[in-house]
């Protein structure tokens, strides 16, 4: 029972209007059932691809208190369209905000967890690793080979495929199954930025087994970075094999490096939550800025980090 209790957060404490979920984001709220006896509609709307830009898509449910004995000419008399789907106030994990927004928006890492103090939130990681993600204009050779449909000989752009990344390496899965037979495994046969240091990834496209080896029970920091060059959406990420703390988030602009986020806090000017950052296992990270997580690496096997 402890272990459930640990990932609630103490978001209740906190008057919203509305909050954002991403994909495999799960919250629990407290609806405050204060107002006159009736029904009500409970509203939703999509984001980013379901977005007034594309398909507006939005659903409806309808709240009904005890006893009421309703029937469906007794529904709200207001029309639950797209447009009147979204309430002005607070709002939790907003689009494409972190910790600089204003009062209105309340991001992860503002969020305090019922769960104490452990050793992840220390003032300093035992290992702290940037993975930089974007959608790239490359010649992935799935999608596109030169010079017959590269990727920049397509002049109709609908036909164009832009290639998702960390760290600018495509996932290339290893030829057996790691678990069961993870005697066959050896050190050779991960990649990671380093060790195609010399491939040019950056104008290349790359495909290789990608991992990062880290100490048993160390203390990792994970920096996302989305660099916002193509589209203008945040990502969710997620990490199999443990839950995380959220100790930082921002947008920082349009776009941003790594070397920009590596800047800003070597001048002290990324704040972390390292006293009781909340618990999640899948996170945002706004286009053109960073998350920040924290977990402790005690689960020995094959983890893995998840682009949804």
């Amino acid at each position: 029972m402890k272990q459930k209790r640990s990932q609630y957060l103490k978001d209740y404490y906190i008057q919203a209007t509305s909050l954002v979920t991403y994909a495999g984001e799960r919250f629990d709220f407290v609806l405050n059932a204060d107002q006159e006896k009736d029904l009500y509609w409970i509203r939703f709307r999509g984001l980013m691809d379901c977005d007034e830009r594309f398909t507006r898509a939005h659903q409806v449910a309808v709240l009904e208190y005890k006893d009421l004995n309703s029937t469906m000419d007794d529904y709200p008399d207001d029309i639950p369209d797209y447009d009147t789907s979204h309430r002005e106030g607070i709002q939790i994990n907003a689009l494409n905000r972190g910790v600089e927004s204003n009062a209105s928006f309340i991001s992860m890492p503002q969020l305090e967890s019922l769960e104490k103090w452990d050793i992840s939130l220390k003032s300093k990681p035992d290992i702290q690793y940037y993975i930089a993600y974007d959608f790239y204009t490359i010649d992935n050779d799935h999608f596109h080979k030169r010079p017959y449909y590269g990727f920049f000989n397509m002049s109709d752009i609908n036909l164009r495929l832009l290639t998702p990344q960390f760290n600018h390496i495509s996932m290339e899965m290893p030829s057996f199954p790691l678990l069961p037979q993870r005697e066959e495994i050896t050190s050779d046969i991960f990649c990671n930025q380093d060790t195609m240091s010399d491939k040019n990834c950056e104008e290349n496209y790359c495909e290789c087994p990608h991992g990062i080896k880290v100490p048993l029970n160390s203390v990792v920091e994970l920096i996302m970075v989305d660099e916002g060059f193509a589209y203008d959406a945040n990502h969710p990420l997620h990490l199999h094999g443990y839950s995380f703390r959220v100790v930082a988030m921002e947008r920082m602009g349009e776009n941003v490096t790594v070397e920009e986020v590596k800047k800003r806090d070597k001048e002290g000017l990324i704040k972390r939550n390292l006293i009781d950052a909340p618990v999640k296992d899948t996170v945002s990270v706004p286009d053109g800025g960073y998350t920040i997580v924290r977990f402790v690496a005690s689960n020995p096997g094959a983890n893995t980090l998840k682009i949804f």
